[in-house]
């Protein structure tokens, strides 16, 4: 089993407050915590939780590979009998916040359909990346 860490208090202002608190509780628990930042899945919540986000926003999708990848690490886990649980600190951005998320979303989009604009982004893609909307708006759930 993992061992306990204290977390802090989830900001007021971050989406969905009691479904982070809880999964930073079961981050403390589980043998193999994975993070991933593919997608949103806040209709998911609200479904199977019961907790919205204060303001009415559309999941997006960010990388289904990516998505892929995580969901494999745990299958991976469960079959080595350990615990395991997949957070994606997309969910709990503000929701002053998610526009740059969803803008980020359709850039993608846009990117991966342009060879011209693909091939940009390739050159500039370790420039780019670590100051893209999402690094600025993810590392406070994330924590």
């Amino acid at each position: 089993m993992a061992v306990q860490n204290e977390h802090t208090i989830v900001p007021p202002e971050l989406e969905l407050p009691r479904t982070l608190h809880d999964d930073r509780h079961r981050f403390e628990t589980v043998d193999v915590p994975v993070v991933t930042t593919s997608a949103s899945f806040r209709s998911d919540i609200a479904h199977n939780l019961g907790e919205k986000t204060k303001e009415l926003t559309t999941d997006i999708v960010f990388s289904r590979a990516h998505y892929s990848m995580a969901v494999g690490i745990m299958r991976a886990a469960l079959e080595e009998k350990l615990n395991t649980w997949l957070i994606d600190p997309v969910n709990y951005v503000t929701g002053q916040d998610w526009d740059k998320v969803v803008f980020l979303a359709k850039t993608g989009k846009l990117i991966a359909r342009l060879a011209i604009l693909k091939r940009l982004k390739d050159l500039f893609d370790t420039v780019v990346r670590g100051k893209s909307p999402l690094t600025q708006v993810i590392p406070v759930p994330l924590i």
